[in-house]
């Protein structure tokens, strides 16, 4: 099932210690066998550090923060 495709993907991720941050459902695909596969880990932020530290955070960020980050 989906939920259980879910929570071994995150289960995965949790024992190797990368906190994912960004689970939504919009980041849930299924592929063509019907698999569901998490994506969008964050590799934006990790180019972004790079960046200047002074800039502002999205603003859909402003508002929500996975519990691994606080």
């Amino acid at each position: 099932s989906l939920l259980l495709d879910l929570i071994k993907g995150m289960k995965y991720l949790h024992h190797r210690e990368f906190p994912h941050g960004r689970l939504k459902s919009r980041n849930c695909v299924v592929d063509g066998r019907f698999v569901l596969k998490i994506t969008d880990y964050g590799f934006n932020e990790l180019l972004e550090t790079q960046k200047s530290p002074f800039e502002e955070p999205p603003p859909e960020e402003l508002f929500w923060t996975a519990p691994e980050f606080l």
